[in-house]
């Protein structure tokens, strides 16, 4: 796609750009947009979460990123709480990627909208750095809900709804931060 393609769409509401065979970053290509609601990039090779998406698009309320290559990037959970300072809920699909680890660094406090992640069909290997996770997924949270089923991959395919938290532990030190 031409880098230019979009330079005049500052105004879209809605853009689907799925199975696109697009790649990240997509930083370049798609412009900023203050009316931007919807945009769907599912099916295509993206394989990075860029760190603008919320600065870019301040009124996106769906992003669809399902069936992609995401999940190599260490610090997606992080880039997806950045969109907790919103006035609006967004919802971020993130179903069948790649995605293998989702530590929280912290629960965010409650907020005016709250951020719904998709995980489902990503097979995550469960351990210490996913009880913020589990957590998040056994007690309500006004920030963030996930949703789809999340199976652990190193625990039997196991639904990480379904685990005792005593099993998500690491050798000492573990990676866990928050108490």
């Amino acid at each position: 796609i031409d880098a230019e393609a979009f330079q005049d769409l500052k105004k879209i509401e809605k853009l689907h750009l799925d199975r696109n065979m697009l790649t990240s970053p997509l930083g370049g290509i798609l412009p900023s947009s203050k009316t931007l609601s919807r945009l769907g990039l599912t099916n295509n090779m993206l394989t990075l979460f860029e760190n603008t998406w919320h600065r870019k698009w301040p009124k996106l309320a769906s992003l669809q990123l399902g069936y992609n290559d995401l999940g190599l990037d260490e610090n997606l959970h992080s880039k997806l709480l950045e969109f907790s300072n919103r006035e609006q809920t967004i919802k971020i699909g993130l179903a069948e990627n790649k995605i293998t680890n989702f530590p929280l660094l912290h629960l965010p406090e409650s907020q005016k909208s709250q951020i719904v992640i998709d995980l489902q069909g990503n097979k995550l290997k469960c351990d210490c750095q996913t009880l913020d996770l589990w957590k998040l997924i056994k007690f309500s949270n006004q920030s963030i809900r996930i949703k789809g089923e999340v199976r652990c991959l190193n625990l039997n395919n196991e639904l990480l709804a379904d685990v005792d938290s005593s099993t998500l532990s690491c050798p000492f030190p573990c990676g866990q931060l928050s108490p």
